[in-house]
């Protein structure tokens, strides 16, 4: 049974007026939500689809990696886009849900949240939220995607793995801190977040994507900073970050020379002294 902040009641009022967001998939407890979106797009899914879970046995992050959850825990949902676009760019797609979901955030807690490219967002140097985004091609174009969202909402620090620990967050934790004691249930997190990507999806092809990069810029806590960033293909390169690239991409200024990165991820980074 799912609980009251995931009900049909709670979701249908923080959902009402959204474009995005019905029709939707609940379930109490599901091997991966972007699994279900994934199939549901093969079966027709419209742009906007929603599937939602209480909890996940299966959830999973960039690169094969595990979603770690607790029934209650999380919000967690896919959602299910139609962008027509060019598969050069699908990487800007994460960057999209990236800014929706750091804005979602703070619409509704007043923290101060940053992006870790390529799909993190942070607050104060620590994982509150992941996006893991997944396409379906049709000639050179993302004919679909399914944007995955994980959002610790209330995990104790007691219940982190030690490999977590200092490197992850929650609203929770974080609206104690900055010294508010009301946390946003999920249906208003969700709410506010699905309002958020309503906004920032249509900019991924107005004027080229570049108003969502400037955004994107905004928030960036790796620009300006010295990055050592692991590729798909396993190898590293270092360099200073410079520029997030309309493509989804980070411009680095690297030991060869500038270099865009499309697929990878920033496993250290170190911030110039003031």
């Amino acid at each position: 049974m799912l609980p009251e902040d995931l009900s049909e009641g709670a979701l249908e009022r923080a959902l009402s007026g959204r474009r995005f967001g019905a029709p939707r998939r609940v379930f109490d407890s599901i091997g991966s939500t972007n699994s279900e979106a994934l199939r549901w797009v093969e079966e027709g899914a419209a742009e906007g689809a929603l599937v939602l879970a209480d909890h996940q046995t299966e959830g999973r992050g960039r690169w094969g990696r595990s979603w770690l959850d607790e029934p209650g825990a999380s919000l967690m949902f896919s959602i299910v886009l139609r962008p027509r676009l060019d598969g050069a760019r699908a990487g800007i797609l994460t960057t999209a849900l990236g800014v929706a979901v750091a804005e979602g955030i703070e619409a509704v807690t007043g923290l101060s949240t940053m992006l870790k490219w390529p799909n993190d967002v942070m607050v104060d140097g620590r994982k509150i939220a992941g996006i893991l985004v997944e396409t379906r091609m049709s000639q050179a174009t993302v004919e679909a995607a399914v944007a995955g969202v994980g959002i610790n909402v209330s995990w104790g620090a007691e219940d982190l793995p030690d490999s977590l620990v200092g490197r992850a967050t929650t609203v929770a934790a974080e609206v104690v801190r900055l010294g508010d004691a009301k946390v946003p249930d999920r249906a208003e997190l969700l709410g506010s977040v699905v309002a958020a990507i309503e906004r920032i999806y249509p900019l991924i092809n107005r004027d080229a994507g570049r108003r969502l990069i400037l955004e994107a810029t905004k928030r960036s806590e790796v620009l300006g900073a010295t990055v050592t960033i692991r590729l798909s293909n396993g190898g590293e390169v270092q360099g200073v970050a410079r520029e997030l690239r309309p493509t989804g991409g980070l411009l680095i200024d690297a030991t060869s020379g500038p270099l865009e990165v499309t697929a990878g991820e920033v496993l250290s980074l170190r911030t110039p002294a003031p």
